[in-house]
């Protein structure tokens, strides 16, 4: 054998074992290959399975959403049907509250006719008793001290003085006071201050009313002056001066009051004379 076939023959060789080699070193490669290939597929297998798992959950969370969904509008309607109840509800409260504004309304009208009509009959029984007690006695001093405590218990006040005129007819005559100077009405002409021009006119004098204009000095705490009239004549007058502390003004009852002495003290009184007169006539 020739060197250059020795050579050749080594060439060949050495080719041979750097092809082998390059082989050994590509398999080795490619089993590294496909050892990542299949880690990649165990990776993907995994993954895979989470994304079935999570397309389960997700097929049940759409589940549970169109249930919630189902559950909301239920509740959107039973919402809707309790506002309208509610709706309702409001609408006969305030029918009620409205009815019960007309009966409280009603009953405070009620209440405040109760009390009227109570103070109408108080009055009609204090008119009744102080007419009574005027007509049942024939006694003088009797009618006077009646006059007295209706001044003091039903007008409220607490200084009076009750005036007749005197036969001549010239003037009034001071037959009984209290709570005042007696001196200083003991004899009044008429036509003179308040009292004087009562007696003339015949009218009932209201100073909140009718003021003060011509009254003598000792007329200043004068409230009322009331003519006592028989058959239309004067025949004498009762004057009210100051009134109770408690009682800051006259009221309707008051006026009723005087109206009545007007009349039934001057007929009580004039009976009460009569009947002295005729008892002293039957003793003689």
């Amino acid at each position: 054998m020739t060197k250059e076939h020795e050579d050749y023959i080594r060439r060949i060789q050495e080719e041979t074992q750097r092809y082998s080699q390059n082989l050994l070193a590509e398999n080795e490669r490619l089993r590294a290959r496909i050892a990542a290939l299949e880690a990649d597929c165990g990776r993907l297998e995994q993954k895979a399975r989470r994304v079935d798992g999570l397309q389960a959950t997700n097929e049940g969370l759409r589940a549970v959403g169109s249930s919630m969904v189902a559950e909301q509008h239920r509740l959107r309607e039973e919402a809707a049907a309790l506002r309208e109840e509610l709706a309702q509800h409001e609408k006969s409260r305030l029918g009620l509250a409205d009815r019960l504004r007309v009966v409280e309304d009603e009953n405070r009208r009620f209440s405040k006719e109760y009390v009227e009509v109570e103070q109408q009959n108080s009055n009609l029984a204090n008119l009744y008793v102080a007419s009574y007690r005027l007509h049942g006695t024939l006694d003088r001093g009797e009618v006077i001290q009646t006059i007295h405590e209706i001044v003091t218990n039903l007008v409220g006040s607490e200084e009076m003085g009750l005036f007749e005129l005197d036969e001549a007819g010239g003037g009034l005559t001071l037959v009984s006071s209290f709570g005042i100077d007696a001196n200083r009405f003991r004899r009044i002409a008429l036509g003179a201050g308040v009292i004087g021009r009562v007696a003339v006119g015949g009218k009932t004098h209201v100073s909140q009313r009718d003021g003060l204009a011509g009254a003598r000095p000792e007329e200043g705490e004068l409230t009322a002056c009331v003519p006592l009239k028989l058959g239309g004549k004067v025949t004498g007058v009762l004057a009210v001066f100051r009134l109770l502390p408690q009682k800051p003004g006259l009221e309707p009852l008051d006026n009723e009051l005087f109206d009545l002495l007007a009349d039934q003290a001057a007929t009580a009184l004039y009976s009460t004379a009569l009947h002295a007169r005729l008892t002293a006539e039957a003793a003689r």
